[in-house]
């Protein structure tokens, strides 16, 4: 499975941490936008998040931390 191109943006680009500065978060809410749009539900998209992370961390616990917080931010906005 490939990511939305949109998906990098919503990380800090050192850290990997999900809307850790604002343009971030600005990167994230418009992501939101277009998943809501297009009825992509949270499992899709944390599929995504999950396939990205991967692409990028070795760390199982720091993939987790960054899943976590974009479901705070994601989840009640999309279907399941």
């Amino acid at each position: 499975m490939a990511w939305d191109r949109d998906v990098p943006g919503c990380f800090g680009a050192v850290d990997l941490i999900f809307c850790a500065h604002p343009v971030d978060e600005e990167r994230a809410f418009e992501w939101l936008a277009d998943l809501r749009r297009r009825k992509v539900s949270w499992k899709a998209a944390r599929a995504q998040l999950q396939e990205f992370l991967g692409s990028r961390t070795r760390s199982a616990a720091h993939i987790r931390r960054q899943l976590s917080r974009a479901r705070t931010m994601l989840k009640p906005w999309l279907r399941d």
